[in-house]
């Protein structure tokens, strides 16, 4: 952004567009880190290593790569309880 549209924001734009700068920044450094000293690039790593919030490091997912970032539905095979069909045709009678 240049410097006269950044003039244009209100204060709290600026704020907010300082704020989303600086998060990314450190979202890069966590990635340069973690490449550096061959570790695995993950949402989780680049949490521990900046301290940001799970949910901070998730909306930045073009920083990080989608590969990176761990899909629940890859485990939802092994992990959901198999719904059977019922037979809701069958009449039988329980006596009591």
């Amino acid at each position: 952004m240049d410097k006269d549209k950044f003039g244009q924001l209100s204060g709290v734009q600026q704020n907010a567009y300082l704020k989303r700068q600086w998060t990314k920044s450190r979202i890069e450094e966590a990635i340069s880190y973690l490449k550096e000293n061959n570790l695995p690039v993950t949402a989780m790593a680049i949490v521990n290593a900046t301290g940001l919030s799970k949910a901070t490091v998730y909306r930045y997912r073009e920083l990080i790569g989608n590969e990176n970032i761990r899909n629940y539905t890859k485990f939802q095979n092994n992990f959901a309880p198999q719904s059977e069909l019922l037979d809701t045709t069958s009449t039988i009678q329980i006596s009591s």
